[in-house]
């Protein structure tokens, strides 16, 4: 079994393409279900697409369709995604929407049809050259309705004339991606039905040219993971299109219908190395026929296949006010309509993703508890999606550039420990990390993990100055709540430098970590990289750690009566 660092590692390389059209309109093969809020072009799309990367640091990449795309400048489209912190990837044609194509599009009997296509290929091949993409996905609708409509070999070589053209013009390191479905619209033959025919022309075509498996092109029952290790073994996988479906192609959310199926295609993946470095197997989710909410949708499936990647993660715990910019940095009312009723929609969503995964969620919010009154407050979410309550930020600081005083009324909850799936947690928020009356009211509570959802960084003017000796402190004083408490002590941390009202803004300064009870880091995040960290604790240390240094035993708790005073005089 691989180690935890090895799973990280491997968490830390996967990145999971989202698609634009996945966050328009969508619904049914018979309607198209309206959202609020959708993007009106594909500018607005990719800003969807950069939130999604934001709260997930594994979706830097979206695939775009041509024409739904179009766009008069691709590279202003292009620079419009880097500002944003993505990039444009996979170019996907479309020869299925145009009246011309009834009959198929380079497999059309008729050669002026099949050279519109080509064009078309063609010019995506162009778009794929100003906006820096690497591949281009092919996936062709043609096919015929009954016996004797069209000759199946003539079609054959026509497609195969067509694929030889456009493969010829990519350049550098493009690649063409034959994508493959066994039905739809034709019910006859269909043109590339199979992976098998999708192979042949590849072989046929180069090495540039891999095939594209989608996850939902198949009949039920299929052994995709078969497919999966033989293209794997021929160094012919280029490309997975993620979603479920419980019949062919129903897009839906990734491990809805057969998570173990998910489990099992990306074991295939990990052992015939499609996540070593350099592979070429690029991952894609293709998920958009749903009336789900898209962006929390697609966070959804990269979590899930994260999971089923790593198989290991029980508890989650993500940084303090995740949702959204470190707003706290200037006093401002408009920043009041972030807040959220608790339980509310995040929450709803959570639990709905915890009981899917089966995993811990701790989940750090801006609460509106009433008119006036808000609160810092982190919530905890069992692996049955219960909800478990919630712990409002007891110690609230007024700061420069941290003015949570102007937001946040002191929590009113007291510390607290509960009882998870995967062992008696403590959560307390950020500031609450450097009073030590804190963990120790938790721990004696049991908490055998203290988890501090954390939102810290330099001002950039002071970090030279103070920069180390401030991260020393932060790292040194949880270090101590772990030794003194006997317990493991998890800090998850803000990245980056935010300016959201202009300023020099603050530079978190990231290196989240995890400390066993006797005070050791076993794992620490980077300084700047959105990281998934993931470490095996053993919860019988906790009990060997308290025995071995029995503090709690020998604590005189009748002479602690002071402790409760602002200053003894």
């Amino acid at each position: 079994m691989a180690s935890k660092a090895d799973v990280k590692k491997v968490l830390d390389r996967l990145q999971i393409e989202t698609p634009s059209w996945a966050y328009g309109n969508s619904g049914t093969r018979f309607k198209v279900f309206g959202q609020p809020g959708v993007p009106r072009d594909p500018f607005e799309k990719v800003e969807d697409a950069a939130q999604v990367h934001k709260y997930t640091g594994a979706a830097h990449s979206v695939a775009l369709h041509i024409p739904w795309d179009k766009v008069e400048d691709y590279a202003k489209f292009a620079k419009h995604a880097k500002d944003l912190g993505v990039v444009l990837g996979t170019i996907n044609s479309n020869t299925f929407q145009d009246d011309d194509y009834k009959l198929g599009s380079v497999c059309h009997p008729e050669k002026k049809i099949r050279e519109k296509a080509v064009r078309h290929l063609l010019e995506c091949i162009e778009i794929m050259g100003i906006t820096g993409s690497q591949d281009l996905k092919l996936w062709f609708a043609d096919g015929t309705n009954y016996p004797g409509q069209d000759n199946i070999s003539a079609r054959q070589n026509r497609l195969s004339e067509s694929l030889h053209e456009t493969y010829s013009h990519l350049t550098g390191n493009q690649r063409m991606l034959v994508e493959y479905k066994f039905f739809e619209p034709s019910f006859y033959t269909t043109d590339i039905p199979d992976w098998g025919t999708s192979y042949a022309h590849c072989l046929q075509l180069g090495e540039r040219a891999m095939v594209c498996v989608d996850t939902g092109h198949h009949a039920p029952g299929t052994n995709i993971e078969f497919i999966v290790a033989f293209l794997l073994r021929a160094k012919k996988l280029g490309a997975f299109d993620f979603n479920s479906r419980f019949y062919a192609d129903d897009d839906l959310i990734v491990g809805a219908a057969d998570p173990f199926q998910l489990f099992r295609i990306l074991h295939e993946v990990n052992i015939n190395g499609g996540f070593d470095v350099g592979t070429p197997v690029s991952f894609v989710l293709d998920q958009c026929h749903n009336i789900e909410a898209k962006i929390p949708g697609q966070i959804r499936s990269i979590l899930n296949v994260q999971e089923a990647a790593a198989k290991g993660a029980n508890i989650i715990c993500l940084q303090e006010l995740f949702m959204s910019v470190y707003f706290c940095q200037i006093e401002d009312h408009k920043y009041f309509s972030l807040a959220e009723s608790i339980p509310g929609p995040t929450t709803d969503l959570f639990q709905s993703l915890a009981r899917e995964l089966g995993v811990v969620i701790i989940a750090s919010l801006f609460e509106r508890r009433a008119p006036g009154l808000y609160h810092n407050t982190a919530v905890i979410i069992d692996a049955d999606g219960s909800f478990l309550g919630k712990y409002r930020k007891m110690h609230i600081p007024d700061d420069p550039l941290f003015y949570e005083k102007f937001y946040f009324t002191p929590g009113d909850l007291g510390f607290r420990a509960w009882d998870t799936k995967f062992g008696r947690i403590g959560v307390c928020v950020c500031w609450d990390q450097w009073y030590p009356e804190a963990a120790r009211l938790t721990a004696l509570q049991g908490a055998q993990i203290l988890f501090y959802p954390t939102a810290i960084g330099w001002h950039p003017s002071e970090k030279a100055k103070y920069g180390e000796r401030h991260h020393s402190s932060w790292e040194t004083v949880q270090r101590g709540h772990a030794i003194a408490n006997g317990c493991y002590v998890v800090a998850p941390n803000r990245i980056g430098h935010e300016a959201p009202d202009g300023g020099d803004g603050i530079e978190f300064w990231g290196q989240s970590f995890v400390a066993d009870p006797s005070g050791q880091i076993l794992v620490r995040g980077s300084v700047d990289q959105a990281e998934v960290l993931v470490v095996e604790v053993d919860l019988e240390v906790v009990d060997t750690q308290r025995t071995h240094w029995p503090f709690l035993r020998d604590r005189r708790i009748d002479f602690y009566g002071d402790i409760t005073r602002r200053f003894i005089d």
